[in-house]
């Protein structure tokens, strides 16, 4: 520790920045900044796919399907040249690039036919060329061309000799299951949960056995990578957490790794493994977030990352990689990136774009239009809100995976209500979550529970015109209604009249102008329609025929009352009138401009645009309609000041005893500074002298703060050179047009003598 001076005035002055000055430099609050998001160019007018003449004039794309954007890549394979295949899991698609890390083409998309994927676990080349997949959720290996022509596939569910049992977590530490590799004429497989690896010959014929489950040499839990090399298999045995080494006859041979741990040459829950020609092995050792470098005796070399976090050699989650052209290519699984390193640990490059930054979205599910024609989504398996602006930009993003009053675990439905505040579906922490508009955490209702009040993942949210807020409560098979304050009011449902079956996984809830409120009846495949205070007034929806429905996800109501449906199963948008007469609908399975996959929610704004979230293509998609339904939009709140503060350290920091705050406000703004150094226990306290100041948009500029001599003579009496905590506060308001926001950093520090 730095001890405080007997020199009064600048002495004291210069140890309490030292010791500060660190933590300072992070720890004001920091907003998203706006950022264009990327819009593919409307298409021509012309027929819509699927739906005859074409109900919209133009459509942009918020959010990629593919191009590059990894949303969770933990899966990879390098041919000779370098191009490289990069399994995504929340993408259900093989990506490639070429050897300059271009994005060349995507293949596979959700489901469980022919050529579709529904969790990518392992990729592998044949030395034909041919893309070996892991399809975990289908417990299947399906094989495409380079150039993603599908080929065929073989495996099953089970436990058999051929059958495959990889699993399939929904967090990033729990992925997709599997790891394959191709080594001459046979494919290895690693069949996680039955823990074993099973040999094939390359059509999938002639399946054979390595290993049995256990926690002597060469038994397995959980194997999840495997490597062959022309003398020998090596398999990542997650949960025993080591590598083991096996002849090609299947005798064991040798095992990697120190055991359980972070210490050098341990591992903990290792998922894959990669050789190089010199028959050095890399292991991804995945809790720790690095690789570990084995020499062909399996003595430790090194570990390959800067240690778990963001920065450009730092790596999240380690789920693949593979050794190709000598160079380490590894799955950044939870930076939504591949890390490219040199053999002995240096950062070459990185491959892919970030499936969470703002703007993408993985799975987005709720959606609602605000009062200005903005948008919120409700971007379900990143756990947080984007707010957009009218004009598609970003204005916000708030939330993030947690239970803590800010944070949100699978966020599933939004809904805006006329004072700009989110009301929104926590799912996973079954609750509602109130938020002002800019994202600050106002209030929390419920918990988990059937009791009146509590929630079993709620999937939505609506909100009438007199400010009621209508909570589709999805496990519990009914809607709760709270007043404005969220005090609840009633429950409707599962039984909503003698007439109809009762209510049966509720998915969407929407309320019109004239207060008749519509639930998507998933479970039901129909729209049920009721008056606020749950009175039945009609049905309509079935699989087939007029009206067909399948697993409605999503509903919204226009200003002149007609109803649009998310039909999640036929990946259409129908709208009907209000009392449920068809009127149109468009769309089909794809993933081009007007086509879905899985449309999840659908919203109507006040300029008549209808906004449509395609979960499984990863994107929003915004249509402009050929007849508008229109009402009068508000004008958008002003957004506060966005602030970054830092303090300013360098050799002589503190002339003539003055400190310099460094900021920087996103847009023009005034800025006032309160500053106060206290010794709680002599209960002494001193201001730094601030000035006004005026910062220019998107500047960092500096903001002189000065300790009179006098008062720092007086914290060093008081403290008499002891030791003892000294806290710095700081306020700072800014202003801006039409706005105020206020930052306060308190900070304590024990000082020493």
């Amino acid at each position: 520790m730095i001890g405080v001076a007997r020199r009064v005035g600048v002495g004291i002055a210069v140890a309490v920045v030292a010791l500060f000055a660190p933590a300072l430099a992070h720890a004001a609050a920091v907003e998203v900044p706006e950022l264009p998001l990327p819009l593919l160019p409307a298409p021509a007018p012309g027929p819509c796919p699927g739906a005859g003449s074409c109900p919209y004039v133009a459509t942009s794309i918020v959010g990629d399907r593919d191009g590059g954007v990894l949303r969770l890549p933990q899966a990879i394979a390098v041919a000779p040249d370098g191009t490289t295949f990069v399994g995504d899991q929340y993408s259900h698609a093989i990506q490639r690039f070429a050897p300059d890390g271009r994005f060349e083409l995507a293949f596979g998309s959700f489901g469980r036919g022919e050529g579709e994927l529904r969790g990518v676990g392992g990729v592998a080349l044949g030395a034909d060329g041919t893309v070996y997949v892991i399809d975990a959720a289908s417990n299947r290996v399906l094989r495409f061309t380079s150039d993603g022509a599908f080929l065929g596939s073989f495996g099953a569910r089970g436990s058999g000799l051929g059958q495959f049992n990889f699993g399939l977590g929904r967090i990033v530490s729990q992925g997709a299951g599997g790891g394959i590799s191709v080594n001459g004429g046979s494919v290895y497989v690693a069949d996680t949960l039955n823990h074993r690896v099973q040999i094939f010959d390359l059509d999938g014929s002639r399946p054979r056995v390595l290993g049995a489950r256990g926690r002597a040499a060469g038994q397995f839990d959980t194997p999840q990578g495997v490597w062959a090399t022309d003398s020998a298999v090596y398999v990542a045995d997650d949960r025993n957490h080591r590598v083991h080494v096996f002849n090609r006859d299947g005798t064991f041979r040798k095992r990697l790794g120190r055991g359980r741990g972070s210490g050098p040459g341990q591992l903990d829950f290792p998922y894959d493994v990669a050789v190089d020609a010199a028959g050095s092995a890399y292991v991804a050792d995945n809790m720790n977030h690095r690789v570990n470098k084995y020499d062909r005796n399996g003595r430790y070399v090194r570990s390959i990352g800067s240690g778990f976090g963001k920065g450009p050699s730092q790596l999240a989650f380690v789920r693949g990689l593979t050794v190709a052209r000598n160079q380490v290519y590894v799955t950044d699984t939870a930076n939504g990136r591949v890390s490219v390193f040199s053999a002995n640990g240096r950062l070459l490059r990185h491959i892919g774009r970030d499936g969470r930054a703002p703007g993408q979205f993985i799975s987005p599910a709720g959606l609602s239009a605000t009062p200005d024609g903005g948008l919120a989504v409700a971007d379900r398996l990143n756990s947080r809100i984007h707010q957009l602006r009218p004009d598609g930009g970003v204005l916000a993003v708030y939330g993030g995976l947690g239970s803590a009053a800010h944070k949100l675990d699978l966020a599933s439905g939004v809904a805006v209500d006329g004072f700009f505040r989110s009301w929104i579906a926590d799912s996973a922490n079954n609750r509602v979550v109130r938020r002002s508009f800019h994202g600050s955490p106002e209030t929390t209702f419920g918990g988990p529970g059937a009791q009146p009040g509590r929630y079993s993942a709620p999937a939505d949210v609506a909100v009438d015109v007199d400010g009621n807020v209508y909570v589709a409560d999805t496990g519990n098979d009914r809607i709760q209604v709270l007043d404005r304050n969220g005090a609840r009011l009633r429950t409707i449902g599962p039984q909503v009249s003698a007439e109809i079956l009762p209510l049966k996984r509720p998915g969407g809830v929407a309320v019109s102008t004239a207060g008749q409120l519509y639930v998507a009846d998933t479970g039901n495949d129909r729209i049920v329609r009721l008056e606020r205070d749950g009175s039945y007034l009609s049905a309509w929806g079935s699989r087939d025929g007029v009206g067909r429905l399948s697993g409605p996800s999503g509903v919204a109501v226009d200003a002149a009352g007609d109803v649009y449906v998310a039909d999640n199963g036929h990946h259409q948008i129908e709208k009907f009138s209000a009392d449920g007469r068809p009127l149109l609908r468009w769309g089909e399975l794809g993933h081009g401009p007007g086509e879905f996959n899985r449309p999840e929610d659908v919203a109507v704004d006040c300029n008549g645009v209808v906004s449509v979230s395609d979960r499984e293509n990863h994107r929003v998609q915004r249509f402009t309609m050929v007849v508008p339904s229109t009402a009068a939009c508000l004008p958008t709140p002003a957004q506060p000041p966005q602030l970054t503060l830092g303090l300013e350290r360098r050799a002589g920091l503190l002339p003539r005893g003055g400190a310099v705050l460094l900021a920087r406000c996103e847009q023009r703004c005034d800025v006032r500074v309160s500053a106060t150094l206290r010794y709680p226990r002599g209960r002494t306290s001193a201001r730094l002298r601030v000035g006004d100041r005026t910062l220019r948009a998107g500047s960092r500029q500096r903001v002189r703060m000065r300790l009179s001599r006098a008062d720092a003579r007086r914290l060093a009496n008081a403290m008499g050179g002891r030791s003892g905590p000294l806290t710095l506060q700081l306020s700072v308001r800014a202003t801006a047009p039409g706005a105020t926001s206020r930052t306060t950093v308190v900070r304590t520090y024990r000082v020493r003598r």
